[in-house]
């Protein structure tokens, strides 16, 4: 019988414990499984319908988001710039004059956003043009005052409105509904179009020649005035110089009678007479945007 010595046993003793070590690295690797209180649920995600999520939209969403002109459909946004004026023209005798003239009345605190759906070759019937009718200056202050208090009221209703109905006559319009009928889509501006679609949009839009970068177009644009608390249609004239796509300038007008809008004469000791009619007049400068597509 051998006698194993110290040395011998250390070293046995290390070997073994080396093996234990590998077999539970091995065998002790595996996923523990997980301890579940009884007190917890696991909750499986329910996928609702997107018609009952539509559903639920409150009433008041649903009609701001129908008021918004839809994208992807080739519509021009034309924003009026803080350069644009408002004007009206009363024709009136004065004493100690012996021709009649024009009383004058003009404010640059005009707001407009007018959308053109070149696809459909109409205009978007959320464009609106609004003028603070406060903000009128004449050569008179006595007269400022007299259709402040009296003839417009603006000092109760001070805002006139304009919302437009539809755009009649308009030669740049079908242009751009040419263009876009030729190209599924609106350039933002002449420089993007590439050589392909000029070709196209020459040959289809304008008998084979080159594409104009400015033009001059008359329509005439309908829709409903608000003067105080009297909503009335009217036609625009309208006069316009475009530039590519991004500028249109231009000069707009109509007429109506004081009766028309309920709106009372000035009747004051200088003036003898007053014409029947009201001219209004817009000049406009504004800058086009292609709504994304």
């Amino acid at each position: 019988m051998k006698i194993i010595n110290n040395k011998n046993l250390t070293i046995l003793t290390l070997y073994l414990l080396s093996i234990c070590f590998c077999f539970g690295c091995i065998f002790g690797s595996k996923a523990k499984t997980p301890i579940i209180s009884p007190t917890t649920k696991t909750v499986i995600p329910t996928t609702i319908p997107i018609k009952n999520i539509q559903e639920n939209i409150p009433e008041t969403v649903k009609k701001s988001e129908d008021s918004i002109p839809k994208i992807n459909q080739g519509i021009l946004k034309i924003l009026l710039t803080n350069e644009s004026i408002a004007r009206y023209r009363i024709n009136e005798q004065l004493v100690r004059r012996n021709l009649p003239n024009d009383a004058i009345g003009e404010t640059k605190s005009i707001t407009g956003e007018l959308f053109i759906d070149t696809k459909n070759n109409s205009i978007h019937k959320t464009s609106t043009i609004e003028v603070d009718l406060t903000t009128l200056k004449s050569d008179s202050s006595r007269r400022d005052r007299y259709l402040k208090t009296r003839s417009l009221e603006s000092d109760k209703y001070p805002t006139a409105k304009f919302t437009t109905e539809d755009i009649q006559g308009s030669e740049w319009l079908k242009t751009l509904n040419c263009i876009y009928s030729s190209i599924n889509r609106l350039p933002s501006s002449l420089a993007e179009i590439q050589l392909k679609e000029r070709t196209i949009i020459e040959k289809n839009c304008f008998n084979n020649q080159p594409i104009p970068t400015t033009g001059k177009d008359e329509f005439k644009l309908n829709g409903n005035l608000t003067i105080r608390d009297v909503t009335k249609p009217i036609t625009w004239d309208v006069k316009a110089t475009w530039t590519g796509t991004t500028n249109l300038t231009g000069i707009a007008s109509t007429k109506f009678t004081f009766d028309y809008f309920n709106i009372t004469k000035p009747s004051v000791p200088i003036v003898l007479g007053v014409a029947d009619d009201i001219r209004l007049e817009l000049d406009f400068e504004a800058t086009i945007n292609v709504i994304a597509e």
